[in-house]
């Protein structure tokens, strides 16, 4: 995290210093094997309880495809060579902490070598049909909430979910 700082004068004519936080943006992956299966972690981490995620960390470096494609690997041992950056949100929605969250679906994903976890980490990998996919996200353990929303939003409106079925396998 970054901390920083500036002046703003207010309505009144006097001037106060605000502050405020940046943190490195979060990289989440959709991934998407050959035979249109999602990608889903269970996963563990020290002093949390277990949950299911999608492939992602933090960006170590503005190279923000990149690094959503090493924690993909790493953490699954699948590739990809069809990615898209499918958005990205605020994750927070607080004034004072700076934070996106950048999602990006990767299509075609393929095994390509075994899972190279870091010691905090113990992930156990699942391939979900779409419609197991849609039951996992509104599980309490799912940790992602954006997609969480959205899938809550068209869960029961058979055309918009066609519409994201079609925008995550690419037909």
């Amino acid at each position: 995290h970054d901390t920083y700082q500036w002046e703003q004068v207010l309505f009144d004519g006097t001037t106060t210093t605000f502050e405020a936080i940046y943190r490195r943006p979060g990289l989440t992956v959709l991934a998407v094997t050959e035979d249109k299966k999602i990608i889903v972690n269970f996963e563990t981490q020290p002093n949390t309880a277990a949950f299911y995620t999608f492939p992602g960390g933090n960006s170590e470096t503005r190279d923000f495809l990149d690094c959503a494609k090493r924690e993909l690997l790493e953490e699954t041992g699948y590739a990809s060579e069809s990615w898209v950056t499918w958005m990205t949100t605020d994750p927070l929605h607080y004034v004072c902490m700076e934070w996106q969250n950048i999602f990006f679906i990767a299509k075609n994903c393929k095994k390509v070598t075994e899972q190279s976890l870091e010691a905090g980490e113990q992930i156990q990998v699942s391939l979900l049909s779409f419609e197991e996919f849609i039951e996992i996200t509104q599980r309490k353990d799912f940790r992602n909430k954006e997609i969480s929303s959205l899938i809550e939003g068209i869960k029961n409106d058979q055309e918009k979910l066609e519409v994201f079925r079609k925008e995550i396998f690419g037909e």
